[in-house]
């Protein structure tokens, strides 16, 4: 693709409340790797460093619901500084430009080698959840956990890293809600993908760390069985699946599929319809997995270490 430019000059680094319009000239856009209801997703150079850079649409460009939210996301990004998350580089009103975290994501991954082997998917799922814990730390709520929305990048050492981006719908924890605007008795606007939504979502309650882990719950149902637990049917029909029916256990929806019993009990708590009999925290669930018997290997690593460190001497 034929590199395009823009015209401006670079903000600092903070909340969106200064800078252009456009993108600077500095950055030249080589490809396009993503796309949504809100803007695009390119691959850019910077000097010579590769980045992301996210752009409003243009009939989106000077609307301000759009660029609030183009905001907020700016906002989420600039408070969490962890290796599993993708990092802000620059922002203005109507772009982002975030670390470059490859093109592959978690779904293309599922969907080329799915079943992945136990040992894998809770490596990659590990890494989600660390993540994912960092971001609650920081006070932000992911609010659109799924595995779009998750980048894996092959390492030189061979090793893979997951990097949790698009926080287009992030919420801030300590940030004055905001009111409804709709009708009198009529629910909140729904926001979200079907499939990973937490019941209290459905019913028009706020996203909250909760509602992240329930969603990290259908993901390590996806991980393992290749499919989320309530896939198929209608956008409705699943929704209402979140609402009133038990998830299927991975061992149903792939029967070929060998892990711990213990796995399928941490899903089952993942999934639990109300957030107060739900895994508390994604720490905790991070804990939960690895006592199930399938530690990351950052874990595994560890702990030969210690069994090193208690064998005697000869």
């Amino acid at each position: 693709m034929k590199s395009k430019t823009y015209s401006g000059t670079t903000p600092a680094r903070g909340l969106l409340k200064q800078g252009p319009m456009t993108l600077p000239t500095t950055y030249r856009l080589r490809q396009r790797i993503g796309a949504g209801g809100m803007g695009e997703v390119y691959l850019a150079e910077h000097r010579g460093r590769a980045v992301a850079v996210k752009l409003l649409l243009p009939r989106l460009a000077t609307d301000a619901g759009a660029i609030a939210r183009l905001a907020d996301e700016a906002a989420a990004l600039s408070r969490i500084d962890h290796e599993n998350v993708v990092g802000l580089v620059a922002a203005g009103p109507s772009w982002l430009v975030m670390e470059h975290a490859g093109t592959r994501t978690l779904a293309d991954l599922i969907a080329d080698e799915s079943p992945l082997p136990v040992d894998r998917a809770m490596a990659l799922c590990d890494q989600v959840l660390a993540g994912l814990a960092a971001a609650h730390a920081a006070g932000v709520v992911h609010a659109d956990l799924k595995s779009d929305n998750i980048m894996v990048e092959q390492l030189p050492d061979g090793s893979e890293r997951v990097r949790l981006v698009d926080f287009g719908l992030a919420r801030l924890m300590d940030a004055p809600s905001k009111p409804a605007n709709r009708d009198r008795g009529s629910r909140p606007p729904l926001y979200g993908t079907p499939e990973y939504l937490a019941p209290e979502l459905v019913l028009g309650s706020a996203a909250s760390p909760a509602s992240d882990v329930y969603a990290v719950g259908c993901l390590l149902h996806e991980l393992l069985a290749g499919t989320t637990p309530f896939a198929g049917g209608t956008p409705v029909e699943v929704l209402q699946s979140h609402l009133k029916e038990a998830p299927e256990p991975v061992a149903a929806r792939c029967p070929v599929r060998k892990g711990p019993a213990a796995l399928e009990g941490v899903i089952a708590r993942a999934l639990e319809k109300r957030p107060d009999q739900r895994i508390a925290t994604a720490s905790q669930l991070r804990q939960e997995l690895a006592a199930a018997g399938n530690p990351s290997p950052r874990l595994a690593t560890i702990r030969a270490a210690a069994r090193r460190r208690r064998r005697p001497a000869a």
